[in-house]
């Protein structure tokens, strides 16, 4: 199932974020960060597309960054 994924997907967009202020430091490092890791390390695996890009969205567009 997984490699029928990688070869059909071919945009892949993370809006996923844990935004409670006073959650456990292992929950929101779990969710905010590890989970991030996980889209962009499934993302490098698509062949349909060029889904491996990771754009940073920032509201100000002031230090935003593409980075491959």
């Amino acid at each position: 199932m997984m490699e029928d994924m990688w070869k059909t997907i071919n945009i892949i967009v993370n809006v996923a974020a844990n935004t409670k202020f006073d959650e456990r430091y292992d929950v929101a490092l779990d969710v905010n960060t590890f989970g991030s890791k996980n889209v962009l390390d499934f993302a490098k695996k698509c062949e349909a597309g060029d889904a491996s890009p990771c754009h940073n969205w920032c509201p100000t567009l002031e230090g935003c960054e593409v980075s491959q």
